[in-house]
Formats: structure tokens, C-alpha cells, sequence
């Protein structure tokens, strides 16, 4: 057998190591037969969720200073392996640590404690919205709109679809468009990353049935003045 020594070496094989102890201590208590029970009772594994807060796994990828765990995207893929391993995968994990990313990266200090500091001890969850019914993974053609209103604030209108966890998310981070696609000559210009809560008005869930057993719902979502 193949140890994480040889396929990785070092420090980088320790922290998978470990994030992979970590992780055993969620799916040992919450394993297949619980997760399954979830996915067909179409009810998100809150209890689970909670135990990866105990563990730490929810803070990996966010700096001590928001309340994380520290580390990056190699233990937020280690986490997410021990999971899937376990038959136990969560998308939302997955999803909420990149949509936290991109804030991490570029947002500021205001913005990094209202979402992210959340997101690390489990007290909230962020969807990711990128996939629309007429772009699929042709992101340069979304038409979803963040657009500048008379009182000089933003409005988003359109649609997302295969939106992971949109009914048990707090906020969601939405691709769209600042510029329709119509006005721009060059498709990668008029782009634009908004965060919204999911609380807000104009906002409707059609929840998905599709034929993949995961315990994160799916939906496609419409906003309408949002």
C-alpha cells in the first residue's frame, strides 16, 4: 500500500495526515448509514456539520485571526478527501471554501469578518452560484445582472441553476454581470462577484431532482430585484 509519505513527502504528507485524523473523528460518529439517512429524508446533516466545527475543519483555510484553523486550499482538499472516502462527501464544505477564498484574497477587513469569520466555526454557510441553464460551463455567457439602480445601489436579476445547499446557506456568492453581455465587445469584460443573503427578497428556490445521492440539495435559483 501506497502511504501519503511516498506520494507526497514531508510536511505536505504530515498535514494531510492529520487533517485525515481530524476528519475521522466527524465520519466515525456520523458515517454512511447517517449521511444516506440525510439524502433521502432531503435534510441537510446538520449534526455532522457541527461535529466538523468541533474538529476544526470548518476554520481550515481561514487565517487565526477570523477564527479559522489557518492553512489553505491543500487541507480544505484533504478534508474534503477524508470525507469522500468515508462515503460522507459535502459539497457545501467544498463550495463555502472557495466562494471564502476569492473574499480572503480580495475583499478587506470588514468583509473577511462578516463572511468568512462565520463560516469558520460553522455559525454560517455560503452557497456558490456560477452555472446558468443557457451558459452551463461557458462562464463568459452568463447573463445573470448586478446592475447600478437610481438610488445608486446594485440590482440582481437572473438565474443559477444546480445551486448546492441554496436552503440551508446563510449567504450565497453569485457570478454575474455588471455589464450586460450584449454591451460588452469582449466577453471577459463586464464581470462581477456579489455577495447576498439569502433572506433577501426576490429571491426563489426550485429545489432539483437529480439522480446523485449527496446530502446538499440542489436548486435552481431566481433572483428578481434582488
Amino acid at each position: 500500500m501506497t502511504t501519503s509519505q511516498e506520494l507526497l513527502g514531508g510536511d505536505l504528507a504530515d498535514v494531510r495526515d492529520a487533517v485525515h485524523e481530524a476528519a475521522r473523528g466527524v465520519t466515525e460518529r456520523y458515517g454512511r448509514a447517517y449521511y444516506i439517512d440525510c439524502v433521502h429524508s432531503h435534510k441537510f446533516p446538520e449534526e455532522m456539520w457541527a461535529a466538523m466545527g468541533e474538529q476544526g475543519l470548518l476554520g481550515l483555510g481561514v487565517p487565526e485571526e477570523y477564527g479559522g484553523s489557518g492553512g489553505g486550499l491543500v487541507e480544505v482538499t484533504a478534508a474534503m478527501e477524508a470525507l469522500s472516502m468515508a462515503g460522507v462527501p459535502m459539497a457545501t464544505f467544498l463550495l463555502t471554501a472557495f466562494a471564502r477564498e476569492t473574499i480572503l484574497r480580495h475583499g478587506n477587513d470588514e468583509q473577511k469578518a462578516r463572511f468568512v469569520a462565520p463560516t469558520a466555526t460553522g455559525e454560517s454557510r455560503m452557497a456558490f452560484a456560477i452555472t446558468e441553464p443557457n451558459a452551463g460551463t461557458n462562464s463568459w455567457r452568463i447573463e445573470t445582472t448586478a446592475l447600478r439602480n437610481d438610488a445608486g445601489n446594485f440590482t440582481l436579476n437572473g438565474q443559477k441553476v444546480f445551486i448546492s445547499a441554496a436552503d440551508s446557506s446563510e449567504h450565497m456568492m453569485v457570478v454575474c454581470r455588471s455589464t450586460k453581455l450584449s454591451e460588452v465587445e469582449d466577453r471577459r469584460a463586464g464581470m462581477a462577484i456579489v455577495v447576498i443573503d439569502m433572506n433577501s427578497p426576490g429571491i426563489e428556490l426550485q429545489p432539483l431532482d437529480i439522480a446523485v445521492e449527496i446530502a446538499d440539495q440542489q436548486f435552481a435559483v431566481f433572483f428578481t430585484d434582488v
